[in-house]
């Protein structure tokens, strides 16, 4: 990276007569450059150049427009991958108070102002004051470089982006975007920070590009008018990440994602509908906590640990179906809900806490559920044997006749899974006359 303020063999200072741009032009080791110096007459929209005449613009000094009310829009160019970045010094648009456009190229860095003896100060500083910004493009990652947002509106980030993180952080914590209602992702996004976009409540629809990895926590907490689908490539969901997004109605979780974090979508309290596709292992503690509003749950084979009150307090649940390969329920998992029925395709059960299917009641007393368990036809006296399974007051054998489960024609299930009685799941509707189990219930195909 070239340094902003190099040893030069040569100086001179040029004035743009159009731009009123001011430059120092640096020579030093047979290399050329321009460097803008402040420049007190410039206003309206900026536009940097790239290069000036056959020099690169290899930098903005420190302070060059600090405190210029005039400036409304300013667009800074890509730097030269060939040659390095371009350079942005310390305060450069300091307390531009009208600024209301940025824009910002690919290859472009933020100076860091060094504390003697303790290393890079966490914010930046090139644009600290400047809070009537609206709109924000860049096609740079940057990390935390303290753009103010309070007024932010639009943010782009362009096709060299690989990952996002939160571009108010000045040191003092996280600047929540409360006025961000338009967000554009690059297609080579691969990563999104913790607490990038928390607090967007104005934040609606988007679109998460397929290439995305990970998500990481809190990153769109309290996004109450959110809505988004998750891309096939997703491979980590970290805590909190949608946590009291309470417009989203629908979730299907990827097979790439091992383990769903903590609470990542807890408190939706309009989520309806949630699907988990194969590959998922793990459920988190208070993973969907607070979805009152959960009806469906479709969770698939090969699911190995539902952690502790994973789906507690989600008091519209009536039907659960729990994969054969399920090796662990954590406390509470299923705790305040209002089950009727609970399949099980788990041949072995092994030992559970008390409280998975408690509900505790107004006078703060928990109380079994009194759900239907339905269990393999070889297994339902080891269920009757193995706490808490055994506080069940009905055990039945989901072979063994309609045993409570209302029968129905097979009719098309909107995307719910279908397993056969011994717990095998299907990839489709099945075609072969028989008795299945759809939700929970057991539905005859003829």
């Amino acid at each position: 990276m070239m340094c902003l303020l190099p040893l030069s063999v040569m100086a001179e200072e040029y004035t743009d007569k159009e731009t009123q741009l001011v430059y120092e032009i640096q020579t030093w080791d047979e290399i050329t450059v321009a460097v803008i110096c402040p420049s007190p007459l410039v206003s309206g929209t900026v536009d940097i150049p790239s290069r000036l005449g056959g020099y690169r613009v290899s930098a903005i000094k420190e302070g060059a427009f600090e405190g210029n009310a005039g400036i409304k829009s300013v667009s800074i160019p890509s730097g030269d991958p060939a040659h390095g970045n371009l350079t942005l010094g310390l305060g450069c648009f300091k307390d531009c108070k009208n600024l209301k456009k940025v824009e910002i190229g690919s290859n472009v860095y933020f100076q860091q102002y060094i504390y003697p003896g303790y290393g890079p100060y966490m914010g930046q500083l090139q644009f600290e004051g400047c809070t009537a910004i609206e709109y924000l493009y860049t096609d740079s990652n940057l990390a935390s470089v303290g753009i103010p947002v309070d007024n932010l509106k639009t943010l782009e980030f362009g096709d060299h982006v690989t990952a996002i993180w939160n571009v108010s952080d000045a040191g003092d914590g996280v600047q929540d975007m409360v006025n961000l209602e338009k967000l554009t992702i690059g297609k080579n996004v691969k990563t999104i920070g913790e607490h990038s976009f928390r607090c967007s409540a104005k934040l609606g629809a988007i679109t998460f590009p397929e290439g995305l990895e990970t998500i990481g926590a809190g990153a769109f907490e309290k996004c109450s008018n959110l809505t988004f689908t998750l891309p096939k490539s997703l491979k980590k969901l970290d805590g909190g990440a949608f946590c009291d997004c309470t417009t989203l109605t629908s979730v299907t979780i990827p097979g790439g994602v091992e383990r769903i974090e903590d609470m990542a979508f807890a408190g939706c309290y309009k989520l309806e509908s949630l699907t988990v596709e194969a590959g998922v292992t793990d459920i988190g503690k208070y993973t969907f906590g607070e979805c009152i509003a959960l009806e469906e749950i479709n969770l698939p084979e090969g699911l190995l640990w539902i952690d502790a009150s994973a789906f507690a307090n989600c008091h519209s649940l009536t039907e659960i179906t729990i994969p054969s390969t399920v090796e662990e329920i954590s406390e509470g998992a299923f705790a305040n809900t209002s089950l009727t029925s609970v399949v099980s395709f788990i041949k072995e059960p092994f030992g559970i806490e008390s409280r998975v299917f408690e509900n505790e009641n107004e006078a703060g007393e928990w109380e079994f559920t009194t759900a239907t368990l339905f269990v393999p036809s070889a297994s339902v006296d080891k269920y009757r044997k193995t706490y808490a399974w055994s506080r069940f007051s009905k055990i039945e054998d989901m072979a063994g006749g309609a045993n409570g489960i209302t029968l129905q024609e097979c009719e098309p299930q909107g995307g719910k899974r279908y397993y056969t009685l011994d717990g095998r799941q299907l990839s489709a509707k099945p075609t072969a006359p028989g008795v299945y189990v759809v939700g929970g219930k057991k539905v005859v195909c003829k």
